[in-house]
């Protein structure tokens, strides 16, 4: 699952990226073939489901001008909320097992 900025971070590259498209009078389909990428994925992609790989990011930097730096700010807070809900599982996971040791012993 998704934490709040992955789903901001996914959103933000789709939109940009349908901004970059519809700039240029493109269809997805059009789109899609000059990035060589199926239709379907980057629809995904547009559609903030999914991010594109990092080579068609580089290349989005170097053919279209795109600039993904503003987005390394949500990508730092969704490292961070990763983090944190990883470490909030494992306490969670931590004392299910404690309180199945104490029931054992009973």
């Amino acid at each position: 699952m998704k934490t709040s900025c992955e789903q901001e971070l996914y959103r933000t590259v789709g939109s940009m990226l349908r901004t970059l498209r519809r700039s240029r009078h493109l269809t997805q389909e059009t789109f899609a073939q000059q990035l060589g990428v199926s239709r379907n994925g980057y629809q995904q992609v547009e559609l903030g489901r999914h991010l594109p790989g990092f080579q068609l990011m580089v290349r989005l930097e170097k053919e279209y001008g795109m600039d993904f730096r503003p987005l390394h700010g949500l990508v730092l807070r969704a490292g961070e909320q990763r983090r944190a809900s990883r470490e909030q599982m494992e306490q969670a996971r931590k004392a299910e097992r404690t309180a199945g040791k104490r029931g054992e012993r009973r």
